[in-house]
């Protein structure tokens, strides 16, 4: 069974996709740590480094883009042969002080601001619509030959001068007369955005990607289908309307007090992720340790001793851990490079059950996952996709007890905690409640001149009181629940 959980009661939304209770997928977007992926930006170039062979370019977030040459239009697009092309550096396509259209391809770290590209993206439900590419994509998942080629002849016949795009698996389901308005619809909403240049001055934000409901949008319309839950009325109404290009799902609101993911399950699945050791089925075990350079996983016996032989007891834990380590490589977005230290294999064909047992797993990821094979010390290497930060990165932050060796619970990830606690209260018999949390916790619940701790008062009819602790890490507690005047004679002790 399959059940998409979704939470945008709050201002973290959340949602998960669960296969008979267990987390399958993940996504989530903060209110203030969001990923920049797929904003469009006025910017302007402030340096050219040749020796990069690329450009850093202002578009008004404090650090300065990273655009390589192999992202500029004017060389993607030049009448050049290759060879000429690639000879000519950076400066040969763009100049410093020039104004140009860029678009985030990957967030930025603490030490490095975002990669950029000039190749925009504006994407629909069945073409992502690509104005500087020339050049036609599909979707992988479109198998069909002939369906292929049919798209494919139909969607250039419609395309214009420098024009391309992405073919996407829902345009195998559409019309020809669909996909011909959704192309005239993008080009028309780009040639829009481009028009309103001539009254900008850079850095200026040109249009703002909502990954999140994006992603959403595409995971109901793509996906093989089952039950929607949603905790907030607008978005369920929202979901509802798309429902009406797809029959494989049915949606439910929910409207119970307690917090719609820990009504499901899925909460302390969450808490499990911040974990580095991962249990599995039959007592073995993994762990993850991620670093500035890669992540690393180790997998152990146990308390796995298995019912034959040492041979069969170590393929089969190297199995599961497979189908495991690709599952947590979804859910903690996990990118870059991984290293997997299985057990000790001596035969190519234990290896190959293993890596079929991970390839299988990983046709489930959105996010491009490329396996390269075991090196000569029997380690497992591989690549995922980075568009932005890991979930441990996004939702912990660094130890100031143990100076960077360990990891946090953030301050603004658990005010949205301390948030969704306080939701389960409405429509209670309560009319105070009393919260002790450090002043960083305090200063994200309350939001802007303390604006959202009004508002949730107002929305809750409850008096939420809050007096600041001291302690070396974010923390809060919820020290009582109940009636006003209890509150206040609490607070005057």
């Amino acid at each position: 069974m399959v059940e998409l959980i979704v939470n945008a009661l709050q201002r973290e939304k959340r949602y998960a996709i669960l296969h008979d209770g267990v987390l399958s997928r993940l996504q989530l977007s903060p209110v203030t740590n969001s990923t920049l992926v797929g904003n469009i930006f006025y910017g302007k170039v402030v340096s050219i480094e040749k020796g990069l062979n690329a450009a850093f370019v202002d578009i008004g977030i404090g650090k300065n883009g990273y655009l390589h040459r192999d992202q500029l239009p004017s060389y993607l697009l030049s009448p050049l042969d290759e060879s000429t092309k690639k000879e000519k550096l950076i400066h040969h396509w763009v100049r410093e002080g020039e104004k140009i259209v860029v678009q985030v391809k990957k967030d930025g770290t603490e030490l490095k601001g975002p990669f950029l590209t000039g190749l925009i993206e504006w994407g629909g439900q069945y073409l992502i619509y690509l104005p500087f590419a020339r050049r036609i994509h599909l979707s992988k998942k479109i198998t069909d030959e002939q369906t292929r080629y049919q798209l494919e002849s139909f969607v250039r016949k419609l395309l214009k001068d420098d024009e391309g795009v992405i073919i996407r698996t829902q345009c195998a389901n559409a019309t020809t007369n669909e996909i011909e308005q959704e192309l005239i619809t993008l080009r028309t909403a780009f040639s829009n955005m481009i028009s309103r240049l001539s009254s900008l001055k850079p850095p200026a934000l040109l249009y703002e990607h909502d990954e999140w409901l994006t992603q959403l949008k595409n995971e109901i319309l793509t996906g093989e289908g089952g039950t929607i839950l949603v905790d907030e009325f607008s978005l369920y109404q929202q979901i509802k309307t798309w429902l009406k290009q797809t029959p494989k799902w049915s949606i439910y609101r929910y409207q119970g007090n307690e917090n719609i993911f820990s009504a499901y399950q899925v909460e302390g699945q969450l808490d499990k992720l911040r974990q580095p050791k991962v249990w599995l089925p039959n007592g073995s075990f993994i762990v993850i340790e991620q670093t500035e350079a890669m992540t690393v996983i180790d997998v152990n016996t146990g308390k796995f001793t298995g019912k034959n032989s040492l041979e069969d007891t170590v393929v089969e834990t190297n199995r599961l851990a497979a189908v495991e380590i690709a599952r947590q490589l979804r859910l903690r977005d996990i990118s870059g490079i991984i290293i997997v230290d299985f057990i000790d294999m001596k035969s190519d064909v234990d290896r190959n059950i293993v890596l079929t047992a991970l390839q299988n797993e990983i046709k489930q990821d959105t996010k491009r996952v490329h396996v390269i094979g075991f090196t000569e010390l029997g380690l497992l290497q591989l690549t995922r996709k980075k568009t932005r930060n890991s979930w441990l990165t996004e939702t912990t932050e660094t130890c100031p007890i143990c100076d960077g060796r360990g990891r946090v619970i953030s301050a603004e990830s658990l005010a949205f905690r301390l948030e969704r606690e306080l939701w389960e209260l409405k429509n209670g018999e309560y009319e105070a409640v009393i919260v002790e949390l450090t002043p960083d916790v305090k200063q994200f619940f309350i939001g802007e001149k303390g604006g959202h701790h009004k508002q949730l008062e107002e929305t809750l009819f409850v008096r939420i009181h809050m007096k600041e602790i001291n302690n070396a890490y974010p923390f809060y507690r919820i020290s009582f629940v109940g009636q006003q005047r209890d509150a206040e004679r609490i607070l005057l002790t």
